[in-house]
């Protein structure tokens, strides 16, 4: 797997995760929760995040996001390095208070990656890193990993109408832009340990796949380095 296939999947799946895990922990308290998310997303990613029109009946087992954007961190041009049209979960209720939390689906729709090159650096890999760093500072002070202290499963996750805009900014490739159509994703049986490799490899296989289709179409060969190590 090469890194730029890795780190999309890591961009998708970390942050459909982190968006979960956060709405979990907070999803009684309908008035303060996107805000509460905005600050989650902008402390594990370093960049601006914006939620619009987040519901939440956790009496019906019902939460969705109307458009979840992303910004790019400070140096790229691109409009934002994510959007997503619509997120939405629907769970058991009753077990909201359990120590697990039984989600029956997970639907996310319109996805759009806008990944930006430049030279040896590029948007998405600078989230990843700050990703990461948060990921390991969260582990080395001993918090679990909804950061509620509760667990999930999750019986279906759904990415649907993915998008993924690869711009090649560097000297030899000016303008250089590529859009990739990505498959369907469908990741069944997740919980607490195994939802974020797991849907990393779902989503690491499906724009590999995307990449080698546009590398096909191609004389150029452009995409190569991100599939290759």
């Amino acid at each position: 797997m090469g890194k730029g296939t890795l780190i999309l999947g890591v961009l998708g799946g970390g942050l459909t995760l982190g968006v979960v895990f956060a709405g979990i922990g907070w999803l009684q308290r309908d008035a303060i929760l996107d805000s509460m998310l905005e600050r989650t997303l902008r402390s594990v990613t370093g960049v601006e995040a914006q939620l619009r029109d987040v519901d939440s009946q956790p009496f019906q087992g019902e939460f969705s996001i109307d458009t979840l954007l992303l910004s790019n961190p400070d140096g790229f041009k691109t409009p934002y390095v994510l959007k997503v049209d619509r997120l939405d979960i629907k769970l058991d209720p009753d077990t909201l208070w359990q120590d697990t939390v039984q989600i029956q689906s997970i639907a996310v729709e319109g996805v759009q990656i806008q990944l930006e090159q430049k030279l040896a650096r590029n948007n998405i890999a600078t989230i990843v890193d700050q990703l990461q760093a948060s990921k390991g500072s969260s582990n080395s002070g001993g918090s679990s990993g909804s950061g509620s202290g509760k667990q999930i499963e999750i019986e279906r996750l759904t990415i649907r109408g993915v998008d993924a805009q690869v711009k090649v900014s560097a000297i030899a490739n000016l303008g250089l832009t590529r859009t990739l159509e990505i498959e369907d994703i469908e990741v069944t049986n997740l919980d607490t340990y195994n939802a974020e490799s797991k849907l990393l490899e779902a989503i690491s296989s499906a724009v590999t796949t995307a990449i080698l289709s546009e590398i096909g179409k191609s004389a150029t060969g452009d995409l190569i380095p991100l599939v290759s190590g």
